[in-house]
């Protein structure tokens, strides 16, 4: 991630690893499995806040619910401590896609990944 969006502005130990903050997204950088000697943290979540970062499909911070299910179909929804998300997941990966939303529009788009 460094060689493709360079040095990151700030950083912050997580617990599970580092958070690499630019200016509209957030890398989160850590083990996947139980941290060992030799082995290297990998990228587990992007987390996108602006506006102009947006999926494939033309999904952005800021569009609407609508535009999202006409776009993606019906999510899982979840509520958490931290709000509200609309999650999309692959049966070919343990990576997802999650939408934090409020005011039905979307507010961060996040990749998400476990091992």
């Amino acid at each position: 991630m460094i060689a493709v969006l360079g040095r990151a502005p700030s950083k912050a130990d997580t617990g599970e690893g580092v958070a690499l903050r630019y200016a509209d997204i957030t890398v989160q950088v850590g083990w996947l499995e139980k941290p060992a000697s030799g082995k290297q943290r990998r990228v587990f979540q992007v987390t996108a806040t602006g506006a102009n970062i947006c999926t494939p499909s033309g999904i952005c911070p800021g569009t609407t619910v609508t535009k999202v299910m006409a776009t993606y179909g019906q999510p899982v929804s979840s509520k958490r401590e931290t709000g509200k998300y609309l999650e999309y997941y692959s049966h070919q990966s343990s990576c997802w896609l999650q939408l934090s939303i409020s005011g039905g529009a979307v507010q961060t788009i996040s990749a998400v990944c476990q091992p």
